[in-house]
């Protein structure tokens, strides 16, 4: 699902652009979301960084808010995954939009050819980063860790703990979906443990030695073959 804000202080532009974009990429599950005012934008975004993929940003707003430019600068502090589309009626911003990185600049009214390439870019860019990405739900909120920051995974029934070398995410689900989610790095060692190979420094026949955190992660007998060729192959290709 690709969630898509548009930010725009004209409600017809608003609704005309958000048509334009269901019929760009009907075949794409999307969700859109408006806002006419700055600071509602930032105030949810704030409150989840994740929550939107791509955004479509008008350069002017009314007086007394921010310029598009100013707004998605704000906006990528928090999210920086966030794939910015700057529109505007006027093509004398076309040089300011290079003060932050974006994927598109778009004259309204919209191109539908333009504004097909753009999305497409913009969704690309989306699929390439959540691939580096697993998303976690922890606490009620949507979080993404990045996958080689995570060292190892302990299942405790069914809570998985998701340890990286800062932080220890508690989640629910069952072992196997989040190793299948994470790659080929990550090998199940034990009913209750997978590790990350690229952090294994040492192994021995009951355990995994990780580094940076120096902690052995057991090495059932039922995984130990698994385990054993699991690294050799890793450390093989590397």
């Amino acid at each position: 699902m690709i969630n898509i804000a548009i930010c725009d202080d004209d409600e017809n532009h608003i609704r005309l652009i958000a048509n334009q974009v269901h019929e760009t990429i009907a075949a794409t599950p999307h969700r859109i979301f408006t806002y006419q005012n700055c600071q509602d934008f930032l105030k949810h975004l704030k409150s989840n960084p994740f929550m939107f993929d791509i955004a479509l940003c008008d350069i002017l707003f009314k007086p007394a808010q921010l310029n598009g430019i100013e707004l998605m600068k704000k906006a990528k502090e928090h999210a920086s995954q966030l794939q910015v589309i700057f529109v505007s009626g006027m093509g004398k911003f076309y040089p300011d939009v290079y003060q932050l990185e974006h994927v598109y600049f778009l004259l309204k009214p919209l191109d539908n050819n333009r504004l097909r390439d753009a999305l497409h870019k913009a969704i690309k860019k989306t699929i390439d980063i959540n691939e580096d990405f697993l998303l976690l739900t922890c606490e009620r909120k949507k979080i993404k860790v990045k996958k080689q920051s995570i060292i190892f995974l302990e299942s405790n029934k069914r809570i998985i703990k998701v340890n990286t070398k800062d932080h220890t995410y508690n989640v629910y689900g069952k072992i196997d979906e989040y190793i299948e989610s994470l790659g080929s790095k990550f090998c199940r060692c034990h009913k209750s443990f997978a590790v990350n190979l690229q952090y294994v420094d040492a192994m021995n026949k009951s355990a995994f030695t990780l580094l940076p955190i120096k902690k052995e992660i057991p090495i059932s007998q039922g995984f130990s073959s698994i385990a054993s060729t699991a690294f050799l192959q890793y450390i093989g290709a590397q």
